[in-house]
């Protein structure tokens, strides 16, 4: 991102536009890549007044390249309007080669292999610029933290691939302990 400020807390609520100045929504979070200390997503909180209007609707999260946005005084701007950004994006997700939406996934509970409880799923994240949808976003329940010593954490990504069945609740092909090594690679700032 150029000009960016250092500080994520400095970018948390700031508005995002399209090139044309069309708003879309505010920035959520932030992942910073722990090994460079680089910015290397900006999750959008979708504002469905204006994205409605041109496709967007059923999206209420974008994560968006911070190498793809200016920051000025007040706001953040994209090198793309909202129409390019309609296309990039669909609200298909394959899992097991089974065909889903966001809503077969959003605020179910998630267990590991052995059926030990994880958490709920709080949103499906998209990584790619293609808009495939590549991990789930998972608020840990107390427990969780508790046992993995994970208490400063609320959130942590699931790559989509660990999933291995969705039903009432989701069931991933590892247990917890396996999937606590690769939550330490990317820091969320909320």
């Amino acid at each position: 991102m150029k000009n960016m400020k250092t500080e994520p807390k400095e970018l948390k609520d700031r508005q995002v536009m399209d090139s044309n100045g069309e708003e879309i929504g505010r920035i959520r979070e932030i992942e910073q890549e722990m090994r460079t200390g680089r910015y290397s997503t900006l999750h959008v909180e979708v504002d469905a007044r204006h994205t409605q209007k041109v496709g967007l609707s059923g999206l209420h999260h974008l994560p968006l390249n911070a190498s793809d946005m200016v920051m000025d005084k007040d706001s953040i701007r994209l090198s793309q309007t909202i129409e390019s950004l309609n296309s990039q994006f669909t609200d298909k997700i394959t899992v097991r080669k089974a065909h889903l939406s966001q809503r077969d996934l959003i605020d179910k509970s998630v267990t590991d292999r052995n059926k030990t409880p994880i958490g709920i799923v709080k949103d499906v994240r998209t990584t790619s610029d293609n808009g495939e949808f590549t991990t789930i976003l998972v608020e840990l329940n107390q427990d969780t933290k508790k046992r993995m010593s994970l208490e400063n954490i609320d959130c942590v990504r699931i790559k989509m691939d660990r999933v291995e069945e969705v039903g009432k609740e989701i069931k991933l092909d590892r247990q917890v302990e396996e999937l606590s090594r690769e939550w330490s690679e990317i820091i969320l700032h909320r």
